[in-house]
């Protein structure tokens, strides 16, 4: 979905709570360059407008068994889990990208390394020794993605491009996030949250630290430690797997569905 089109579409914002008006706000969803569509403060409010339309689209009528979110996902997804309100989650994300923003000083970026496990990465890593490079997301068996500094990155892809059937792609991100260097963005993040209400889980909703339920309590430390922790979308996947036969993903990338459905795939096979 174009930002630019999201606002000045024909989707309509008037069935959506939270303020709109804020120059902020009308500013990423109005942003038509590229380059300023992925700044961390426009991709993360702009990614929250987005699922909220595919919400009415394609779950108005209906009542999800499990929800989940990736990353910034997580916090749309607390909403329709019921911990956080609409206009809720949309204070939360404000505030998220307001300060990862400010918190990107250290030049850094991330890599996926494809068609290699978790603990694989994680070995290499430790017989390499790379400072200020930590894993960032394990999205799945064979995808992991790593964060840190800009030399920490570019000396590891090498390393594992070196490995036979490993593939690995530098991506596009504002900054080293999920890892030790966004510690500024999480104490900040934490003081935002602490003025926001959570309330007790509605439905299931497996978190991304751990990929297990947690208490209203819970979810607020969880959704500020989210920032400098890994996101294990892997472990959130064998919970959607164990409690659904289908899932929805909103969004029309259908880049999580694609992993759910190899997870699917794989989980039957072992049976």
């Amino acid at each position: 979905m174009n930002l630019g089109h999201t606002w000045s579409g024909s989707e309509s914002l008037s069935g959506l709570e939270g303020d709109y008006s804020e120059p902020h706000v009308r500013a990423a969803l109005s942003e038509t360059d590229t380059r300023e569509q992925r700044q961390t403060r426009n991709a993360q409010i702009a990614l929250w407008v987005e699922q909220a339309l595919w919400r009415r689209e394609v779950l108005s009528d209906r009542r999800p068994n499990v929800v989940a979110g990736h990353s910034t996902g997580e916090v749309y997804a607390l909403h329709l889990a019921g911990v956080l309100s609409e206009s809720d989650s949309l204070d939360v994300i404000d505030g998220r990208s307001r300060a990862m923003a400010e918190a990107v000083r250290v030049p850094g970026t991330m890599m996926a390394v494809l068609g290699f496990t978790y603990d694989g990465v994680r070995e290499v890593l430790e017989q390499a020794a790379i400072a200020d490079l930590w894993v960032a997301n394990v999205n799945s068996d064979k995808q992991v993605v790593l964060s840190g500094t800009t030399r920490a990155v570019e000396k590891a892809l090498p390393i594992f491009d070196a490995i036979d059937g490993v593939r690995v792609k530098v991506l596009d991100t504002g900054g080293a996030f999920h890892t030790p260097l966004m510690e500024e963005a999480r104490s900040t993040f934490e003081d935002v949250l602490s003025d926001v209400q959570f309330r007790e889980p509605t439905t299931c909703m497996p978190s991304n630290r751990d990929g297990r339920e947690h208490t209203a309590v819970e979810w607020k430390t969880l959704l500020a430690e989210q920032v400098t922790a890994p996101v294990r979308w892997d472990l959130c996947m064998k919970v959607i797997v164990d409690h659904t036969e289908s899932d929805v993903e909103l969004s029309d990338k259908m880049t999580l569905s694609r992993l759910v459905k190899r997870e699917r795939k794989n989980t039957e096979g072992d049976e």
